[in-house]
């Protein structure tokens, strides 16, 4: 965990001095090093610890023999079953190990940055896209939790993903609503992650609709 922390601010140091002379609204290449760096720290070491409690609370319900016994299982949790429905798909194509277990989330982590720079890029200067993202890449706690095999960051990216449509959508007003209206169905998968986002597609729709 240490060594992960130190290769996280090693990687800020590293970035921080070429901020200033790189330009954040057209260079690909900043574009591309942040992705770059973003999965690195979030493929790093990604299988070398052992799954905790909650970890193997996910294996334990989604590592059942049908789908039904999944849905009855996570009657008991607090969580809708959208995630541990996944994990069983997953596990049958990926396996069961740590890697796998915590691969999904790692790479929503990695979208999550790209979806920050496509936002940041629409509401401010050029500027703002590019720090942003960055503080998102190389953070501790971000990378924290696209290491572990939860639904954390999976949400984290709905919600980037989500305030980016509704941006293109409103900054397009009736025209882009009626050409954008599918996004609901884009995001929709993140509801049965969160009760709160079921909450937050249902505001969606309504506005959409009426």
């Amino acid at each position: 965990m240490q060594l992960k922390r130190e290769f996280s601010v090693y990687s800020m140091r590293l970035t921080k001095a070429a901020l200033q002379r790189i330009s954040f609204d057209s260079n690909a290449l900043f574009w591309c090093a942040l992705i770059i760096v973003a999965t690195s720290l979030r493929l790093f070491h990604l299988g070398s610890e052992s799954l905790w409690n909650d970890e193997l609370a996910s294996w334990a319900f989604s590592k059942v023999d049908s789908l039904g016994q999944v849905i009855e299982l996570t009657k008991r949790d607090v969580h809708p079953p959208g995630y541990q429905v996944f994990l069983y798909f997953w596990i049958k194509l990926a396996g069961d190990t740590e890697i796998a277990l915590r691969l999904p989330a790692a790479i929503a982590g990695v979208w999550a940055v790209a979806f920050l720079l496509l936002l940041g890029r629409r509401l401010y200067t050029p500027q703002v896209p590019g720090l942003s993202a960055l503080l998102l890449a190389v953070s501790w706690t971000p990378i924290y939790y696209s290491q572990e095999g939860r639904a954390y960051s999976l949400l984290m990216l709905g919600a980037i993903a989500t305030s980016y449509y509704w941006v293109k959508v409103f900054l397009k007003h009736a025209t882009a609503v009626k050409k954008y209206g599918h996004t609901m169905l884009y995001v929709s998968p993140c509801g049965p992650l969160q009760w709160s986002t079921c909450i937050t597609l249902a505001f969606y729709f309504l506005v959409y609709r009426f």
